[in-house]
């Protein structure tokens, strides 16, 4: 997570436990530096993979890039979502309620140029509780560090009701919602779809795999 966002100051405080007084190697593996000109590396801090770590102890997001290590870092990350470690914890930021929204479906490569088709990429959010559910201020986000999608101020899902957000522009609806995004959100080579409730709580997560 970034500084200021759910389990960001936990996170950081953790990170600099595994480094601090320590022989600090970095590893360059995949891409440079990302689109913040921010440098790619491994940290290794007295030989142990602290990014490797982070995403063990919940404290980071196994990124789909295509880096070398891809494989290892995605299956840890599946670990700590399912034992709700760290970020992926129902009481995170918030009291713990699991408010009953769930992501059912999605798409993340629809027919044609990407680009093209933005409204052709979706996800799919139900209400699975008996209760209308507040969604204002929910945020719906990938794995990376710049797509979000803040849900309406007043928008409610009613019991059984199911919710698409596209990712393109539109008119919003009771049941569709619309991104508005100057590009595509989730990537075709693997991807983590996230939502939050309006702490900052992770509610529920599902990713697609890219090619290892």
């Amino acid at each position: 997570p970034e500084g200021d966002e759910c389990h960001g100051d936990t996170a950081r405080d953790t990170l600099e436990q595994l480094v601090t007084g320590n022989e600090i190697t970095l590893v360059a593996g995949g891409e440079d530096t990302d689109q913040f000109n921010r440098l790619l590396r491994y940290v290794y801090s007295d030989g142990l993979n602290v990014n490797l770590a982070l995403v063990a102890n919940g404290d980071a997001i196994a990124v789909q890039t295509g880096h070398p290590m891809e494989r290892d870092f995605v299956a840890v990350g599946d670990q700590s979502f399912e034992a709700a470690l760290g970020m992926w914890s129902l009481d995170a930021c918030g009291d713990g309620n699991d408010l009953g929204v769930e992501i059912v479906d999605f798409t993340y490569d629809p027919s044609g140029r990407d680009a093209d088709n933005l409204n052709g990429e979706w996800v799919a959010l139900a209400n699975t509780s008996s209760e209308s559910i507040d969604l204002s201020a929910w945020v719906l986000r990938d794995e990376s560090s710049r797509h979000r999608f803040v849900f309406p101020d007043g928008f409610a899902l009613e019991p059984g009701d199911e919710v698409l957000v596209r990712t393109g522009c539109g008119s919003d609806g009771s049941l569709e919602l619309f991104w508005c995004s100057d590009d595509p959100v989730w990537s075709n080579g693997g991807d983590t779809i996230i939502l939050q409730d309006s702490d900052g709580t992770v509610v529920d997560r599902d990713r697609f795999p890219g090619d290892f």
